[in-house]
């Protein structure tokens, strides 16, 4: 496996031979690249635990931007409301007075007495108010302070579910793994336009895509380790590069064939 890995990274001529690997090591391989997305998620939960700083600046401009109830008041720990609002922040939803659930959202629900996580219908967690510094709250006070101390609030009891850590690295993997078939897709049936004297089927040039792709983990990881988003534009270039280089060794073997 490793050795498939450093080949594809550095030797993209020698990748064509993994094209006769059975697809039930490709997909092995495909399976085992998107690990590597995990390792910055969990240095990153280790090293500086609960919500990001952008995380919740991004949760502070939803609440000022969605939330603005003037007949909702927490008193005692009790929350008293005839209103009902709903704001979004990432893949989280924040919801108080009538709850909807939603399939692809993590939602934070303020009930009566408590603040709830629900994945879909399913309640995961539950917290008091005066656990997360809501005792006395209102919600139609819209100044900075009053919105930031709600968000601190939600910041609090999501700092102390493990859900979120767990869900994060998972999270990671799966869209890197997702992000890894696609571009594996995209080159092969990219590369097949340019390359259609190169009799190989798709089959084949769509193993030695998820092969070269390996590419596009590296730079997405260098990208994410020196938090420089502008890093992730070399992704389609160094893919076509990767690619244009392995191609051009299967010709060279063509011609020499022919000769």
């Amino acid at each position: 496996m490793f050795k498939r890995l450093t080949t594809s990274l550095t030797k993209p001529p020698l990748a064509v031979f993994f094209m006769k690997d059975s697809w039930g090591k490709v997909i092995l391989y495909l399976l085992f690249v998107p690990l590597f997305f995990m390792i910055p998620t969990w240095l990153k939960s280790t090293i500086n635990p609960g919500m990001s700083l952008n995380r919740f600046e991004t949760m502070v401009s939803a609440i000022k931007e969605d939330i603005h109830l003037d007949a909702a008041i927490i008193t005692d720990g009790v929350l008293t409301t005839t209103e009902s609002a709903v704001t979004n922040f990432d893949y989280f939803q924040i919801n108080i007075g009538d709850y909807q659930p939603s399939q692809d959202k993590i939602h934070f629900v303020f009930l009566p007495q408590d603040l709830a996580i629900y994945v879909a219908d399913i309640e995961i967690e539950r917290m008091s108010y005066e656990d997360i510094g809501l005792y006395n709250y209102d919600f139609s006070d819209d100044s900075e302070e009053n919105v930031r101390r709600l968000a601190s609030g939600i910041k609090t009891f999501y700092n102390e579910t493990r859900l979120f850590t767990t869900a994060e690295i998972f999270l990671s993997y799966v869209v890197g793994l997702f992000d890894h078939i696609f571009y594996a897709f995209l080159m092969a049936f990219f590369v097949m336009l340019f390359t259609r004297h190169i009799p190989l089927p798709f089959q084949m040039r769509l193993k030695l895509s998820i092969y070269l792709s390996t590419i596009y983990v590296v730079v997405e990881l260098v990208a994410i380790l020196f938090n420089e988003p502008a890093i992730s534009y070399l992704v389609i270039p160094m893919l076509y590069m990767w690619h244009f280089w392995a191609f051009r060794s299967i010709k060279m073997v063509d011609r020499g064939l022919t000769i």
